[in-house]
């Protein structure tokens, strides 16, 4: 339902922000427009942008890791030199250097269900996208056909005043006469 009044708003804003009559939106026109600003659409696709990132991570998680990390320090007045465990009292410089590995073997197919639910989700935000440009569509579409019809009941209504009119001058001349 906030999807058809807000194809609605979009299609009354289209029409009354500033375009010349000259310049007539098609059905098409006013779909693609829709799809290109209608924020329901973005925050799908920034949804549908998180689970390939989230699918990536998961098949990067397949690979091993490698972490390294670098360490240079000072010490200075009165602290224990870590080489020989004895108070100091000059400074004392220190670096730490270390390398760490890991691959996961095997952790109950953890990682491959991990995978599966990955694509799983990436499938279901494509049909979330789809579904929302959808709903945009048949809700533009719905108010497009409603302002046509509209269009339509006015032009019967001004041909139905012009036969009143002709209708009245005969009457008024059936009365003279």
């Amino acid at each position: 339902m906030k999807i058809i009044i807000a194809g609605i708003v979009l299609l009354v804003s289209i029409t009354f922000s500033g375009f010349s009559q000259s310049n007539i939106w098609t059905l098409e026109d006013c779909i693609n427009h829709a799809w290109e600003n209608n924020l329901h659409i973005k925050q799908q696709q920034l949804s549908l942008d998180i689970a390939k990132q989230n699918l990536k991570q998961s098949r990067g998680n397949l690979f091993p890791t490698l972490n390294a990390t670098a360490a240079h320090g000072y010490n200075y007045g009165r602290t224990i030199d870590p080489f020989t465990n004895e108070f100091a009292t000059e400074s004392v410089r220190s670096n730490n250097f270390s390398v760490s590995s890991g691959v996961t073997l095997f952790n109950g197919f953890q990682t491959l269900n991990s995978i599966r639910q990955s694509t799983m989700e990436l499938m279901a935000g494509e049909y979330d996208v789809e579904t929302a440009k959808n709903d945009i569509a048949l809700a533009i579409a719905s108010a497009y056909l409603q302002i046509m019809f509209s269009v339509e009941l006015v032009d019967i209504a001004k041909n139905q005043l012009e036969i009143t009119r002709q209708q009245l001058l005969r009457t008024e001349k059936l009365v003279e006469a």
